[in-house]
């Protein structure tokens, strides 16, 4: 799943570091495509980027928000005869407006306070799950998912073929 952040982070920093170029999608390109990347077809490669980050941006935050919901729903915020699109649509009226405070704040004080809020959230769910469930099972079971990941994830399943299921009889 990380392979496409890689490879933009990567040929990113090739076309700035290695070539001083600036550091957009249409740079990435440059060893490809030389100086092709300054014409329409880098407009049209930067646009493309733009539309697409928009496009992930909003299915995140959709697939976000029917989480939220169901969430809600089971620990018996929202009552089951709510809507599900009036709620889904105030849940993204909240996040927009909280997105919206931070941008307009600048980034040395809402981004900043909105990332520090959400990383510290993070860690006070994080011990709470450890130490309100079985703390020795929780150490466990993340050595043997951490194994788990490494042997199957990393090493096993980059080099599957399914060499064996293409013999014949």
């Amino acid at each position: 799943a990380w392979s496409p952040y890689l490879m933009m982070a990567i040929s990113g920093g090739l076309g700035a570091y290695c070539f001083g170029l600036p550091l957009t999608v249409r740079s990435s390109f440059y060893p490809i495509l030389g100086k092709y990347t300054w014409g329409f077809i880098g407009d049209f490669i930067d646009g493309w980027s733009i539309v697409m980050t928009v496009a992930g941006v909003c299915t995140s935050l959709g697939l976000g928000v029917l989480q939220m919901n169901a969430g809600m729903r089971n620990l018996g915020w929202i009552s089951d005869n709510a809507s599900d699109t009036s709620v889904n649509l105030a849940i993204i009226w909240v996040i927009t407006l909280f997105a919206t405070i931070s941008v307009v704040s600048g980034l040395q004080k809402g981004i900043k306070i909105l990332s520090v809020t959400g990383f510290s959230l993070g860690c006070f769910i994080m011990f709470l799950v450890f130490v309100m469930e079985k703390s020795y099972y929780q150490l466990n079971l993340l050595v043997q998912t951490t194994g788990y990941y490494l042997q199957w994830c990393v090493l096993q399943l980059p080099f599957w073929t399914d060499a064996f299921g293409s013999l014949k009889e």
